[in-house]
């Protein structure tokens, strides 16, 4: 039961993505039908692939409705204060949404600040978020997907390990380590995508292991697993090829040649459904017009999109890609770039400044795995020599490792934990490894590894989770004063127009300053994660004209 409903939530949200290409094919847009009518189609095409017993597909059913409702429950109790989120993945939400059909519409400057992205940026997170906006009429439901993926992850990776000889308790706490990535626990309140694709490549090791170990009804989990991590960002359909092209590797080395034929199917199958077929906007015509898929971040010579420079933490510029991975991950957790040096720290060192940049997440530049993964990753390393030495009952555990090593490796920016998040799949790993062997020693060493990671885990989540009540709460209590004007605001939502859909739904009367920010009339502006008064300081500050009436006559009895 566990492995069909891990199966039937990849299934799930695969579904809501063919659907939603289909309607853009034929002229439409997405809705909230294709919620609805997805997993109904998802659970027919697992029960006529995989047979399983009604009680058993039921049981699967009902725990998928559970975790689906509850994904939607939870992102709706928290408003995302993200940048990204808030510039352009709310707006390419409610863009289509309101009916914008990407295939037959191409949107321009003036129907969207952030135009170019959504015009050419890969759009499943968009496109079932879209679909859970429209079906239940709140923004914020739209990114449930990360919390359902989170679910599919720690059900597909229990699933895995009991295969492959795992007891059932330990199965469990190497799964929960593995899928609680920490880019996917500060990502999982926001509408950032890196998380989701954490736990679907998450998804795609264990459906190939369990492929692996002879069990050749993975292709719905392959498939699914391909077509989500395809259309979640464009480092996802290189990560799923060369994911594909390791596992193909271990058949071919495992002796497994009889499974080849059938696994280059079924992943060929997953890749031309995702990038070809549902991709064919934006990946096919971004190569037609542009001659690069991944326009416009490639293909537009010197007018290539540069989102890293600004984005260097001091000194990355000039480091190659070893160093600056290295620096990444041995340095106190900040979110500093151009302005902050990274500072340097002994492992399992802590203090409360670390905490900081978890608080909002989304985007951590440095120590982006945690205030604690210098010193996991030091556990690790001091692991090693002992199992290799072990290599007989170790070999499948190092050969893994050595698999997501190189998928890391290809990444010149992977010192930025969001854009390699399977680094956080290493340590777990080298733990589970450890428990192959005889030696009690190193079985310790495992325990201590995996308890590291759960300590680090509380840490990001504690301060995550806890930063984001906070934002949500202030947000509402601000949108609570604003709501009980008796005059509708004059508001200026510049590139975070998207929270005209949060003030609608939260009873704020306003009307839009079509002047710009320089209109002394406005009542508020909008800036980065809040709403804050115009020529004010910018924080949670009271935002009223009667405020800046007071202030004026002060200043005049001054004078």
């Amino acid at each position: 039961m566990i492995l069909l409903t891990a199966q039937l939530l990849l299934a799930y949200l695969a579904t809501i993505l063919c659907l939603g290409s289909t309607a853009f094919l034929l002229g439409g847009s997405i809705g909230g039908w294709a919620a609805w009518l997805a997993l109904p189609l998802a659970t027919l095409g697992v029960f006529f692939r995989l047979r399983p017993r009604i009680a058993v597909l039921s049981q699967a059913i009902l725990f998928c409705l559970f975790i689906i409702g509850g994904a939607l429950i939870i992102a709706n109790l928290f408003y995302d204060v993200s940048y990204d989120g808030e510039v352009y993945h709310q707006e390419a939400i409610r863009q289509l949404a309101n009916g914008w059909n990407p295939w037959h519409q191409y949107l321009e400057r003036n129907m969207s600040h952030s135009a170019i992205l959504l015009d050419h940026y890969a759009r499943g997170p968009w496109i079932y978020g879209a679909a859970f906006y429209s079906a239940t009429g709140q923004l914020e439901t739209g990114k449930a997907a990360h919390l359902i993926l989170l679910a599919a992850a720690l059900l597909y990776s229990v699933s895995a390990l009991r295969q492959m000889g795992s007891r059932y308790l330990t199965a469990w706490l190497i799964a929960a380590a593995v899928a609680l990535n920490p880019v996917a626990i500060y990502q999982s309140l926001s509408f950032y995508i890196d998380g989701q694709l954490a736990s679907l490549l998450l998804c795609l090791a264990a459906a190939a292991a369990l492929y692996l170990k002879g069990d050749r009804r993975q292709e719905i989990g392959i498939v699914s697993a391909i077509v989500l991590a395809a259309n979640v960002k464009f480092t996802g359909i290189v990560y799923a090829v060369l994911w594909s092209v390791l596992f193909l590797a271990a058949l071919w080395f495992g002796h497994r040649r009889d499974a080849i034929r059938h696994f280059v199917v079924t992943a060929l199958a997953g890749g031309v459904l995702g990038a070809v077929v549902i991709g064919w906007n934006p990946y096919m015509t971004n190569l037609f017009y542009y001659g690069h898929p991944f326009y416009p971040l490639y293909g537009a010579g010197a007018n290539n999109m540069d989102i890293m420079t600004l984005n260097f933490p001091t000194g990355f510029a000039q480091l190659n890609m070893l160093s600056k991975l290295v620096m990444a991950n041995l340095v106190e957790s900040s979110n500093g770039f151009d302005n902050l040096a990274p500072i340097l720290k002994w492992p399992f060192a802590l203090r409360p400044a670390e905490l900081a940049p978890f608080v909002y997440g989304a985007d951590v530049r440095l120590g982006g795995f945690g205030p604690w993964f210098s010193g996991i990753a030091l556990l690790t390393l001091l692991l090693l020599p002992g199992l290799v030495r072990e290599r007989k009952r170790t070999k499948a555990a190092l050969l893994m490792a050595l698999a997501i090593l190189l998928t890391v490796l290809i990444n010149p920016e992977a010192w930025w934990a969001r854009y390699a998040p399977q680094i956080w799949l290493l340590p777990a790993v080298v733990a589970w490894a450890a428990f192959q062997t005889d030696c009690r020693w190193q079985r310790f060493g495992g325990v201590l590894v995996l308890v590291a990671m759960a300590v680090n885990i509380f840490l990001v989540g504690a301060a995550y989770g806890l930063g984001n009540y906070y934002a949500t709460s202030a947000y509402r209590q601000e949108a609570a004063l604003l709501a009980a004007r008796p005059q509708p605001l004059k508001l200026w939502f510049g590139v975070f127009n998207s929270n005209e859909v949060r003030m609608k739904e939260l009873g704020v009367p306003f009307v839009v300053a079509d002047e710009g920010p320089q209109d002394d009339q406005i009542d508020s502006s909008f800036r980065y994660r809040y709403l804050v008064a115009v020529h004010k300081q910018p924080g949670m500050v009271e935002i009223f004209r009667d405020e800046k009436e007071r202030l004026r006559r002060v200043n005049n009895e001054t004078e």
